[in-house]
């Protein structure tokens, strides 16, 4: 897992209605909240009802939130229904398997148990990262810590 001060793996996958979400852009503009999870793990739901009200409360402020599922291709439908279910205000994004079949995205942030949270300074670096299920006091801290001048 990508440790604190580590640069943010630039990225381009697609959302869940097709739309191409770029980091490597996307992280010179706003700060970023990003999960990773799948629709199957109890404590990623738990976790994407955190995210969701931190969304709520911060995207006002220049915030941007990406939930990243590893769910696979063939459960895109299931994927975009859990979200439309939950109501889920930021993007939802589809890790997909390069030539060596391995996550583009999950595996270049060394994500090996989810949920797994990163927050990302405006510019890319890594500010914070935890593995499992990340309490909202926690995240909000962090998330706090980078609008200090």
């Amino acid at each position: 897992m990508l440790e604190p001060g580590a640069a943010a793996p630039g990225f381009t996958v697609k959302d869940l209605s097709g739309e191409v979400f770029d980091l490597e852009v996307e992280k010179m503009n706003s700060p970023h909240l990003l999960v990773f999870f799948s629709i199957f793990c109890e404590p990623c739901r738990r976790e994407l009802a955190v995210v969701q009200r931190l969304h709520d409360k911060y995207r006002d402020a220049g915030w941007r939130v990406v939930a990243v599922a590893l769910d696979g291709e063939p459960l895109k439908h299931g994927v975009d229904g859990f979200a439309r279910q939950e109501g889920y205000g930021f993007r939802v994004l589809m890790d997909e398997l390069d030539a060596r079949e391995t996550f583009r995205v999950a595996d270049a942030y060394g994500v090996s148990e989810i949920p797994s949270v990163f927050v990302i300074e405006k510019g890319g670096g890594i500010f914070f990262g935890r593995r499992g299920f990340t309490r909202e006091e926690e995240l909000e801290k962090a998330m706090q810590s980078l609008r200090k001048p």
